[in-house]
């Protein structure tokens, strides 16, 4: 076959191109596919808080009208029923990986022990 100056005129130009072309396009559908396990396990983490209503607001539980109070420190609560919204705390750690857990350095540990003897003397009081 003879090369009359068109780059596409030879077959393994045209292959390697459609290879190429193939390729990039598998890349960046793997990566878009990755994006979205990402987001969809993102998702299932995602905590429904409930509505936190304002001080005077009617109450979503018994429908009571103005009966939204503060309790105490921004914490709303019902003075009809004593609806308050769930309280969702930070994910804990599990006692199994507690007893488990390797402190990343000795300076680390140093400053973990160090605070957690603070708190215990803060909270109990200091040792005369």
């Amino acid at each position: 076959m003879q090369n009359s100056g068109d780059p596409f005129s030879s077959k393994s130009v045209i292959d390697r191109a459609k290879v190429l072309y193939f390729g990039l396009r598998d890349y960046f559908l793997g990566v878009v596919e990755q994006e979205k396990k990402e987001f969809e396990a993102a998702q299932r983490n995602v905590v429904e808080r409930d509505i936190i209503p304002d001080a005077g607001d009617d109450c979503p539980s018994c429908h009571a009208e103005s009966t939204i109070r503060e309790a105490a420190a921004g914490v709303m609560r019902c003075s009809a029923c004593g609806w308050q919204p769930r309280v969702v705390g930070p994910p804990g750690i599990s006692r199994s990986q507690l007893e488990a857990f390797r402190y990343p350095d000795a300076e680390h540990k140093q400053k973990f022990a160090a605070g957690f003897g603070n708190a215990v003397a803060r909270i109990t009081g200091r040792r005369k």
